[in-house]
């Protein structure tokens, strides 16, 4: 760390430790355990620490869950439309944030409604990915059916058919958002989403051999899934520990088993609805 006995003698005598003249490794390991918070707050402290703090590698989470009602536990909130407009600026300056210092993930949590398509989170994901390093990403939480804060005037009333087209909307931007993530993110280990057991999903799914631990939600109410593709899916995974299920299954299949294929299982949790 000392370059001679000289100089540590000479640290030694100084009323306060000299910060600046440790590795930056050194330095940039101090910083990793501030929060955002405190990292901004530092970057203000001097030039050097400001460039410190735009190390790709001391921005390793985004999360998008931190305000609203992730906060209340409750699943969706509607709020005026100006607190809606400032909940979303806050979303896209959040975003700048980390891609202005090129932030290198291991974790991402995000909950919007991907088949949304007036604020079109779909293109804000992937332009958000664009901008980071994601290619040590390990963790991804994603809802990708539900924007937990959403203006009174959102949801209106529509036929069935309409609902039929905004699920489809939002799986199939699911599936572009996925496949941007098995080129992206192929180191993630673990995994937490609803899942529609579409064919391409699960196709998609299995790209990530290095995930050891998965949780699906179901994606609608009517959208089953089959005891060969869940068969399939285990099996091609081949460092899969710990599987947390949360499947439909209609009152017909009520006597139907799902045999399940995997050498690395360990924890099996199976939530039928």
């Amino acid at each position: 760390l000392f370059r001679s006995e000289q100089q540590y003698q000479q640290i030694k005598a100084l009323p306060s430790f000299p910060f600046s003249l440790l590795p930056v490794d050194c330095q940039l390991y101090v910083f990793s355990f501030l929060s955002e918070v405190e990292k901004c707050t530092a970057a203000m402290v001097c030039a050097s620490w400001a460039k410190l703090m735009r190390t790709p590698r001391l921005w390793r989470v985004a999360d998008f869950m931190r305000l609203g009602a992730f906060q209340s536990g409750m699943d969706g909130v509607l709020v005026s439309f100006r607190e809606f407009e400032r909940w979303k600026e806050w979303v896209h300056q959040y975003a700048y944030h980390l891609t202005s210092r090129s932030a290198s993930l291991l974790v991402l949590r995000a909950s919007f409604d991907l088949g949304d398509q007036k604020t079109r989170w779909t293109d804000f994901l992937l332009q958000f990915l664009e901008g980071i390093h994601c290619s040590e990403l390990q963790e991804l939480e994603l809802n990708w059916t539900l924007t937990h804060l959403e203006p009174l005037d959102f949801y209106p009333s529509g036929s069935m058919a309409q609902i039929c087209l905004d699920k489809t909307d939002q799986f199939n931007s699911f599936q572009t958002l996925f496949e941007k993530l098995t080129h992206s993110s192929p180191k993630l280990s673990k995994i937490k989403l609803p899942f529609d057991w579409s064919e391409q999903s699960v196709c998609l799914l299995t790209h990530f051999h290095q995930v050891h631990t998965v949780e699906l939600n179901y994606f609608w109410v009517f959208k089953g899934v089959r005891p060969e593709t869940m068969q399939g899916l285990t099996k091609s995974l081949p460092n899969l520990k710990i599987l947390i299920l949360q499947v439909l299954v209609p009152v017909k299949d009520l006597g139907v088993s799902y045999p399940l294929e995997s050498k690395s299982l360990e924890y099996l949790d199976r939530k039928s609805t």
